[in-house]
């Protein structure tokens, strides 16, 4: 068979796929365009072969991000891994007619038989219809958190009465009770804030205030303010910085110290039982600043390092130490990270411990007005 009834083969099957599918040369110039990614872009493919691709492909993140700035980011990322990459999260396609169109983006590198980098295959999946039930979903947990969290608080209020005995004199068991049921109200109440966050986050909808900050004088503050909480489970928790002097940077204080304070949560939880420990580094870098929360307690089983991150996942190992949890707290601080513009990223061995590290920029966090502040984590208090 000739060479060229074989490509056209391959180009009929590809235009008969679904996703948006095209192929990008050495030089970055388009080779290849099938029917689904006219459908999307509004580019014809004469209109697309042989231009450079950021001609013709243009992205943004979702809820904050300039046009086209992420197409760059996330090629050169498959070029400096030469692996395969998905999206993290999805990503708006912004078309011909300037129309924001959600995609999931897959990205493969391709190479020639001495290995040498020939090209991309970049796929493009049109995810409205997911968005839109992931956004029906999102506008429903928001409700029904903000419908439970006036009874909670009520619920709450009532019980500190009562345990003051301000209405009448109360025996050791029921004192007992109450505090049962304070306990439980307190988890609940957690879980609506962590819920509310989410959903604040997710959409966009968080209130991001940057002001000149000393991250040295927050860590200190988040360690005094859980300090209680590790004297509680025998364990030492310390600040062990090397660093003399880090300059203000404009973060918001608030988001950041929740983040903070829910690494170090967990760290405490799941330390060792005995001979404990939990510190907090920080080093200056170039472009940000490292913050590190190291424990020696249970560790991350390898086969769940790549779900560590995910809502409502916890390892069974954590499950067995630490039965109460939500498995959302790092998912929120992970939020509250890449909203801040930093990254998050941790080392773990089972049985020996776990280090969690992100960064926060010198250059600090972008302002963001949304409808709420955030809600405070309250898993500890």
């Amino acid at each position: 068979m000739e060479l060229d009834d074989v490509k056209k083969q391959y180009e009929l099957i590809l235009d008969s796929i679904n996703e948006g599918v095209f192929v990008i040369d050495k030089n970055k110039r388009i080779v290849f365009w099938n029917e689904e990614i006219q459908r999307l872009t509004r580019w014809n493919r004469g209109d697309a072969i042989s231009k450079i691709y950021s001609e013709r492909v243009k992205f943004l993140k979702r809820g904050r991000g300039k046009e086209g700035s992420q197409a760059e980011y996330l090629f050169n990322q498959v070029l400096r891994s030469k692996e395969e990459l998905k999206a993290p999260e999805s990503l708006f396609l912004i078309s011909r007619e300037r129309r924001k169109i959600p995609v999931s983006f897959t990205a493969t590198p391709v190479y020639n038989s001495k290995k040498k980098y020939i090209g991309m295959i970049v796929t493009l999946r049109d995810v409205t219809a997911e968005c839109a039930v992931d956004e029906m979903r999102t506008e429903f947990v928001s409700l029904v958190s903000h419908q439970l969290k006036t009874p909670l608080t009520a619920i709450s209020w009532f019980t500190e009465m009562l345990k003051g005995e301000e209405v009448g004199k109360l025996n050791e068991r029921q004192i007992d009770y109450l505090n049962q049921i304070y306990k439980n109200n307190r988890r609940m109440v957690a879980l609506v804030n962590d819920l509310l966050n989410i959903t604040r986050l997710e959409a966009g909808r968080m209130t991001v205030d940057p002001r000149p900050t000393d991250i040295k004088e927050l860590i200190e503050e988040s360690i005094d303010e859980i300090g209680f909480f590790a004297k509680e489970r025998n364990c030492k928790l310390k600040f062990a910085t090397l660093e003399e002097k880090i300059d203000k940077i404009d973060i918001d204080a608030s988001l950041v110290k929740q983040a903070v304070l829910n690494l170090l949560s967990n760290a405490i939880k799941y330390s060792k039982d005995k001979g404990g420990k939990v510190a907090v580094f920080v080093k200056k870098k170039k472009h940000d600043i490292l913050i590190k929360v190291k424990d020696n307690g249970l560790g991350i089983p390898d086969e769940n390092k790549n779900q560590i991150f995910q809502k409502f996942f916890r390892g069974e190992n954590v499950i067995t130490k630490e039965t109460e949890g939500t498995g959302l707290g790092l998912y929120i601080v992970k939020l509250i990270i890449e909203v801040s513009g930093g990254k998050i990223w941790f080392e773990s061995k089972e049985d020996i411990g776990t280090s969690f590290f992100f960064t926060l920029p010198l250059s600090g966090s972008k302002a963001h007005r949304g409808e709420r502040s955030i809600a405070k984590f309250s898993d500890f208090y």
